[in-house]
């Protein structure tokens, strides 16, 4: 893994305070002076309706509308999974899956 440097006149985006349930204080990444461009290694963070729907209001000229992102990610996995049973034949997939059982 390589290291992340940041100019030091850029702002922290997060600070965490704990990691793994341990306490822990630190700056995570950053946001540039003008707060349009925002940097984190926070992973799922927008996977969060309610955050999702805050951050962007709070940095949004128009008013947003809060969505289910799961109910979306459900959505897309039934029209793969549709697609791929119209598609593949996965009941030979499952056959030779048998075979190494």
């Amino acid at each position: 893994m390589g290291i992340t440097s940041k100019k030091a006149d850029l702002n922290p985006s997060f600070t965490i305070t704990q990691k793994n349930s341990v306490p822990e204080k630190h700056d995570d990444r950053a946001v540039s002076n003008d707060r349009k461009v925002w940097g984190t290694y926070l992973h799922g963070l927008f996977e969060n309706d309610d955050f999702r729907t805050q951050f962007l209001c709070l940095h949004s000229r128009k008013e947003l509308k809060s969505f289910s992102y799961r109910s979306y990610l459900n959505n897309q996995f039934d029209k793969l999974a549709k697609l791929i049973e119209e598609n593949v034949d996965v009941q030979r997939i499952i056959n030779i899956a048998k075979c190494f059982n």
